[in-house]
């Protein structure tokens, strides 16, 4: 069945009782509006052909099933409450609503979008959620939320959330037609491939893991790093501080430097070690090789042996050390009777 009508009320309230012209079969008559009403709730209407006018105001139904609908235009100013289920399977109307709250709203088929989904500012909005997650998310680049609709041809505004029924369920876009770009406060994801470079906008700006939170393997070459030793943590009786001289302990594995030329020298507390090991341990970072500032006293010149002294966790120089008790050599100068800070070169005897 076909119902074709030619002209709507301009003002007014439409009542029950209200006669509205309609044209069947090239022959014009008067139906209540409760019939039309008997017809939309059975569902037994194929299609609806609005010639002119439109329709305002409040709508508020049930579930509203309907084939084809050809109007001019379908404007609601004011709340459109859809308590059960809205299905339409072809519009061609110009369709302008004031708010929509829709109580059940079922996708059966894709959402197709021309156009762009735009949170209404920065990370206020979210898609999918920590319960229901999409299944592939396939975009040029993944780095922005809650539609209900048929076809968007121009950009969507949203402050709501896009949700896939469950986990791994939901695409957002196909492996042949991607979305641009995905603004989001956090992507996860399983696995990320890279062909090109992953490089960061500025130097020493950017992070991979945190103090919190590590990466288990990394796999690569690494050409630089930012800081001059290699260190190892040991066991120790207390924290001492950067440029402290220790050597091996009775009770821990190191402990402070106590006399002269001890040959159970470690090393020294590392300042900042460009790579460190063992970094899950207690105890102290000992400088193992490279350059680390160290604690010295006395007359030191550049190239001097390094040993330890009488003061505690204070290096000294030696013209003539024994076998073994070598710290390194001095990267600095030093005069005069109190304790300074130069660069040592571990490792080197």
């Amino acid at each position: 069945m076909t119902i074709t009508i030619t002209g709507l009320p301009l003002q007014g309230t439409v009542l029950d009782t209200t006669l509205i012209p309609v044209e069947t079969a090239g022959v014009t008559a008067h139906i209540t509006a409760s019939s039309i009403k008997s017809y939309l709730s059975s569902g037994t209407l194929t299609s609806i052909t609005a010639g002119s006018g439109t329709i305002s105001g409040a709508l508020s139904v049930g579930s509203l099933y309907s084939g084809a609908i050809t109007a001019t235009t379908v404007t609601t100013s004011s709340d459109v409450t859809i308590g059960g289920n809205l299905i339409f399977s072809q519009a061609t109307a110009a369709l302008t609503f004031g708010n929509i709250i829709v109580t059940n709203a079922n996708v059966a088929s894709n959402i197709n979008l021309s156009g762009t989904i735009v949170p209404t500012s920065n990370v206020t909005a979210n898609l999918g959620t920590t319960a229901a997650w999409f299944n592939t998310l396939y975009s040029a680049n993944a780095m922005h939320s809650n539609v209900t609709t048929a076809a968007i041809t121009a950009n969507t505004v949203t402050t709501g959330i896009v949700t896939g029924s469950a986990n791994t369920t939901a695409n957002l876009g196909t492996s042949t037609n991607w979305f641009n770009n995905l603004y989001s406060v956090n992507a996860v994801h399983n696995t990320v491939t890279v062909t090109g470079g992953l490089v960061p906008n500025a130097n020493t700006t950017v992070n991979i893991g945190s103090t919190s939170y590590w990466f288990n393997n990394i796999f690569g070459k690494s050409t630089q790093a930012q800081y001059a030793d290699l260190a190892e943590k040991y066991q120790s009786d207390a924290e001492y501080a950067p440029g402290t001289v220790v050597v091996f302990g009775d009770e821990t594995e190191v402990t402070i430097s106590t006399r002269a030329n001890d040959p159970r020298v470690a090393g020294v507390v590392s300042t900042d070690p460009a790579y460190l090991m063992n970094s899950l341990a207690d105890g102290v970072s000992v400088a193992l090789q490279g350059r680390v500032p160290c604690q010295v006293m006395g007359t030191v010149k550049r190239g001097d042996l390094m040993v330890t002294s009488t003061f505690p966790g204070v290096a000294m120089a030696s013209n003539d050390p024994q076998i073994g008790t070598v710290i390194g050599k001095a990267l600095g100068t030093h005069s005069g009777s109190d304790i300074g800070i130069i660069e040592v070169v571990v490792g080197r005897i």
